[in-house]
């Protein structure tokens, strides 16, 4: 088995998303230009009806233009500049035990799981030939099982999220454009903070495998393990992959649990929701006070 088959295909793949961009670019362009005539249009009718000076306008959406025109044509270069710094940042936070290359190379800890469970099925024979007792070969070869599974979930997680994020920032190359119209702004959005969020979830899978890198390293048992050491390396893999295998939402929730709403709708919501909480604990309060009224004067009756 060729245990770099993951970075193998990580790197194809990356060199197809190149090509990705390249195709989309004169697309992307295209709606570019119909998006600065419409605005160009709007600015002249404003200036024909009246409306004023219309200096700052024009001067904020010549900025607009000038900065959407170079995020377009430097798409590609701007999405791995922010994949990369993001995995550093996470490397940074993790205590800097990898390096980025460590990140965009997958196998590699696969390859440490082939490594840690060699004990286990090196038996030519197969599973059942190194033990005498045939519970012990089942249920080692099933803890080696665990192991080797632990360390692909960990690979997988890597693998899958820088294919995401290249999956999504070459497709999303040709909603940058819509954010010149206002009606269109939020598509833009949506991929500006798609693009981020799948960043994040980079940075995050980057701490924890910066913090756990050199345990996945060093992690094997002896040619004769106990059940201690056993059972120890299957619980230190495990989690490690659990960990790992959560980080997705863990960059939800940093992405999108705490995001603050400044907007109107926002706030009138929130005063809503806490005026509907003071009128139904008053009424409850106002309650419980008419039935102790009621119950005092029947005691005193």
């Amino acid at each position: 088995m060729n245990s770099n088959i993951l970075t193998e295909m990580l790197t194809r793949f990356t060199e197809v998303a190149t090509l990705g961009y390249t195709a989309l670019l004169p697309e992307a362009m295209y709606l570019m230009n119909f998006f600065i005539i419409i605005e160009i249009i709007f600015l002249g009718v404003f200036w024909a009806l009246g409306s004023g000076t219309i200096a700052v306008p024009v001067i904020q959406k010549v900025t607009a233009i000038g900065a959407f025109l170079w995020i377009i044509s430097n798409a590609h270069q701007i999405s791995k500049a922010i994949i990369s710094s993001l995995g550093e940042l996470g490397v940074l936070a993790g205590g800097q035990s990898v390096s980025i290359a460590n990140l965009f190379d997958p196998s590699t800890i696969v390859g440490f799981g082939f490594t840690a469970t060699y004990p286990i099925f090196k038996n030519t024979g197969g599973f059942w030939s190194g033990f005498t007792s045939p519970v012990d070969s089942m249920i080692f070869s099933l803890c080696g099982l665990i192991i080797l599974f632990s360390y692909f979930v960990i690979g997988w997680n890597i693998f899958i999220t820088i294919i995401e994020f290249y999956l999504f920032t070459v497709c999303s190359v040709i909603l940058i454009p819509f954010a010149l119209f206002k009606p269109t702004a939020f598509l833009a959005q949506k991929a500006i903070n798609g693009t981020f969020g799948l960043g994040i979830k980079f940075m995050v899978l980057g701490f924890i495998i910066s913090i756990s890198y050199n345990t996945l390293k060093s992690l094997s048992i002896p040619d004769d393990p106990t059940y201690h050491q056993l059972f120890s390396m299957v619980l230190g893999s495990g989690a490690i992959s659990y960990l790992c295998w959560h980080a997705p939402s863990i960059a939800s929730t940093i992405v999108s649990g705490g995001a603050p709403n400044l907007s109107i709708g926002g706030i009138y919501g929130a005063l809503g929701a806490a005026t509907g909480t003071a009128v139904k604990t008053s009424s409850a309060i106002r309650t419980q006070g008419i039935a102790a009224v009621r119950q005092a004067v029947s005691m005193g009756r």
